[in-house]
């Protein structure tokens, strides 16, 4: 499976007040910080919705469509330079200590995990979505999905993260919904204000807090 990160970057920022991608996070960028999390876990990346750096850039299609007009944009790349499937990600996220691909598209079935419960950790590959349910525009997302999508957006007038799931769900894609409460998830913040860069993802209670306000 050859895989491209797709990181979202082309956000408005309105509630937080300025450009959020540009925000520090413990003496970075809040955009490097995703950079780092996504880079390693795919085999090459775009950043949609601006130019950044040497990184490749594309436009959001269509543009003003929030993460769905980048997500297709996205999909429409990777299925043209021979990628299979996409991995997308926000700017704007700070990541716990756990590895973004270990969930998303890894096989997180350990020794220690009981048989009763490996449907529940397994994440479907190949030709399959797994989404977060409180963040779905963190998610894997295979290239076959890509026409069906464009056109869907040109007939649509929800077009939400969440209508579109409900959408190729309908259609038949087996679905991977990760619900964050899940021992091996991805623990993230969503930055929406200045305040909540003072937040530690690392850090359990502190996670907790801002997820019982957030989420």
């Amino acid at each position: 499976m050859k895989v491209l990160g797709a990181l979202l970057a082309g956000g408005k920022s309105e509630r937080f007040g300025s450009d959020k991608a540009f925000a520090m996070y413990q003496g970075q960028y809040l955009i490097d910080h995703a950079i780092a999390l996504l880079k390693p876990q795919c085999d090459a990346m775009v950043i949609c919705g601006r130019r950044y750096k040497a990184y490749q850039s594309i436009k959001d299609d269509p543009a003003d469509y929030g993460p769905i007009g980048a997500i297709n944009a996205a999909l429409k790349y990777a299925k043209e330079h021979g990628f299979d499937a996409i991995i997308s990600f926000p700017c704007d996220t700070i990541m716990g200590d756990t590895i973004l691909g270990d969930t998303i598209i890894g096989d997180t079935i350990t020794p220690d995990t009981p048989d009763n419960s490996a449907e529940n950790l397994h994440w479907f590959k190949g030709d399959s979505v797994a989404y977060y349910i409180d963040q779905p525009v963190i998610g894997y997302w295979p290239c076959i999905l890509s026409d069906g999508l464009d056109d869907w957006l040109q007939k649509q007038k929800r077009r939400s993260m969440k209508a579109w799931i409900e959408y190729i769900e309908s259609e038949g894609s087996i679905i991977k919904a990760i619900d964050p409460n899940d021992r091996r998830a991805v623990r993230f913040i969503n930055i929406n204000r200045p305040q909540d860069l003072k937040f530690d993802a690392t850090d359990r209670q502190d996670f907790g807090q801002k997820k019982s306000q957030h989420f």
